[in-house]
């Protein structure tokens, strides 16, 4: 008969595996996701700055990150996919952390999407690409 404390560790083991299973496919969605974002089906077709920033976002993927689901959900947002404010605030959280790296400060980016938010309610009529231009304009791109 098998010890509770062996079955407590087999046990272990497989819960560490299976999450180590669902990380590596979360991990090759966001690959995949990434890749047909930009366009292409294989990084090899990418430009060369294209490509270090795509592999610069990959290596940014930590197994903590996926276990927590803590990757930017909004880099698969796109600008076309804007169409209020919840998707804005969501696009606009991952342009400002990308601009901004590790210095990005959640309590401003807050501050500043609300602003944006509010522009775009009191001047853009809701014209979502208006606030995204406001958005990218500042940053220089």
């Amino acid at each position: 008969m098998q010890k509770f404390s062996e079955f407590v560790a087999e046990q272990a083991l497989l819960k560490e595996s299976q999450s180590k299973d669902a990380n590596a496919s979360e991990f090759n969605k966001i690959y995949e996701n990434r890749l047909a974002e930009l366009g292409v089906k294989s990084p090899l077709e990418l430009n060369e700055n294209v490509r270090k920033d795509f592999f610069q976002f990959m290596s940014s993927i930590t197994e903590e990150s996926l276990s927590k689901k803590e990757i930017f959900d909004a880099m698969s947002i796109s600008e076309a996919d804007v169409k209020d404010a919840k998707t804005f605030s969501a696009f606009a959280t991952a342009v400002l952390k990308k601009a901004h790296k590790g210095e990005y400060d959640e309590k401003i980016g807050s501050k500043v999407i609300e602003d944006l938010i509010k522009k775009n309610k009191e001047e853009d009529n809701g014209d979502w690409g208006a606030t995204i231009g406001r958005l990218t304009s500042s940053l220089g791109s």
